[in-house]
């Protein structure tokens, strides 16, 4: 092989290697599966969540993002983050992620665990299951997605 047919060589498997590189790596090839493209779920949860929490009483979150839209795939939850329940009210902490979020309290209301992880069953309901056992429930979204967000998937 000549010098010459050495570096043609190697250029094209630069490129061909590179190509794949950014293939693998682009947005739609991190949500394509075996049967096409997948949609990522883009929550949008900046408002109020209601529902019927542990021992049948009514339960409130307000959860606020790092995002000022509400609608992002991952992030954090705000320090104006709360739960009203049981005639208190506790401030959460945590993050989320596509369909899931993690929450905890430094001191949850009287009947609340520590700490929830939240899944979105759809695009209004999050189901939340207390971290180390417990009753879950349900809360559901007190307003409509907004235009500005995306559609989740």
């Amino acid at each position: 092989m000549t010098t010459r047919q050495f570096k043609s060589s190697a250029v094209r498997r630069h490129l061909l290697l590179g190509t794949a590189a950014a293939w693998v790596l682009s947005p739609v090839a991190l949500l394509s599966g075996c049967g096409g493209a997948e949609a990522i779920f883009i929550p949008f949860i900046s408002f109020t969540f209601d529902g019927t929490g542990p021992g049948g009483q009514t339960i409130s979150f307000t959860f606020f993002t790092d995002n000022p839209t509400g609608c992002a795939a991952s992030g954090r939850f705000t320090a104006s983050s709360k739960v009203d329940f049981n005639g208190g009210t506790a401030f959460l902490t945590g993050t989320f992620n596509g369909r899931r979020m993690d929450i905890s309290f430094a001191a949850p209301p009287a009947g609340l665990a520590a700490a929830y992880t939240g899944e979105f069953i759809d695009d209004a309901t999050v189901r939340m299951t207390p971290v180390g056992g417990g009753t879950a429930f349900n809360v559901t979204r007190s307003l409509p997605r907004l235009p500005s967000c995306p559609a989740s998937g």
